[in-house]
């Protein structure tokens, strides 16, 4: 049976009694779920953790908003600082930054997800030397300063 049955059904949702024609195929059913906000429809944005733990894993709004913080979204990584949100996994893991920790958000084209790029930091011990730059911080793996760049120093000592 390979019929389309375009007869309407009504839908009354609870906001304002809105009607929403809903048409029926009788030989596939395909769901589509529409967030309907205040009589403009929404999207939702779905946080990806990237290795952490996140208690928050979504945000809607129908309007350009600034994205929820990663500290309300209970966004963390053991040894790992937040350093932003990238539009894809590879972007992230290339420490590219699209959105800044509470950056607006324009909230259009459906839904999206957003990936955590995380950042790790190194600190340097002089070992009874002097040193003046003490850490070193990189989302992607990187070559790590010199002596030269880390003002390191130690009578009687070489680097």
């Amino acid at each position: 049976m390979n019929k389309f049955n375009s007869t309407p059904h009504s839908i009354t949702s609870g906001i304002n009694g809105l009607f929403v024609p809903v048409f029926r195929k009788t030989f596939l059913l395909t769901a589509v779920m529409l967030l309907f906000v205040g009589g403009v429809f929404a999207a939702t944005v779905t946080f990806n953790a990237s290795g952490g733990t996140i208690t928050t894993t979504t945000q809607t709004a129908s309007v350009a908003t600034n994205l929820t913080s990663a500290a309300t979204l209970g966004l963390s990584k053991t040894n790992y600082t937040f350093g932003g949100w990238a539009t894809s996994a590879a972007l992230a893991t290339a420490g590219t930054v699209a959105y800044a920790d509470g950056a607006s958000y324009p909230f259009t084209g459906g839904a999206a997800t957003l990936y955590a790029i995380w950042k790790t930091t190194v600190t340097f011990n002089a070992s009874g030397g002097t040193i003046t730059t003490t850490t070193q911080t990189a989302a992607v793996a990187t070559n790590l300063s010199t002596a030269a760049t880390l003002v390191l120093s130690k009578a009687g000592y070489t680097f």
